[in-house]
């Protein structure tokens, strides 16, 4: 009797090993499905990230060697219209920024993403402003006066938004 009972609690033992290796995991059912990712997944990581990061990218490097040095190589008495050339030249990069957002096809039901390319769009436009501002001044005395420092402000508040939306989407 008592052979029995020990063969009886070691098969029950037996069989929930076996279901037990038999079902799938919830980790491993997750897995799965990252591994068949869809189509929205495929655009935030083939489409938006890369574009995102080359936009914040382009803009960093661009504002910092065609805005940034040139106001201040002017600020040291250098030449307005060097200064302008390069400032010029930055627009031009910029709307070029502003174009790879605008051919962006977003499918349908990533409403986030929207909201990221409008933030980035929305940004670019700021540090264009500024920097047409800047373009309009005559001499040194106009570009001490003039507040480009709110611009900048806002086109960050711009990016910081976009970076928002995107990390939402993506998590």
């Amino acid at each position: 009797m008592l052979k029995k009972f020990i063969y009886g609690v070691l098969s029950l033992f037996l069989a929930f090993i076996i279901i037990g290796a038999l079902l799938p995991e919830p980790a491993q059912e997750e897995a799965a499905d990252a591994e068949q990712p869809s189509a929205q997944g495929n655009f935030l990581q083939d489409e938006l990230g890369p574009l995102v990061d080359s936009v914040a990218a382009s803009v960093d490097t661009n504002w910092q060697f065609y805005f940034a040095e040139p106001v201040q190589r002017l600020a040291e008495g250098g030449g307005l219209e060097e200064a302008k050339a390069d400032l010029e030249l930055l627009v031009d990069l910029l709307e070029g920024e502003k174009k790879k957002l605008e051919g962006l096809e977003i499918p349908d039901g990533l409403e986030g993403a929207e909201k990221v390319r409008d933030e980035l769009a929305l940004a670019i436009d700021k540090r264009i402003e500024a920097v047409q501002a800047l373009l309009a001044i005559e001499d040194r005395q106009e570009a001490a006066n003039l507040d480009v420092e709110s611009l900048i402000v806002e086109s960050n508040e711009h990016l910081t938004r976009a970076a928002s939306a995107y990390k939402e989407l993506i998590e």
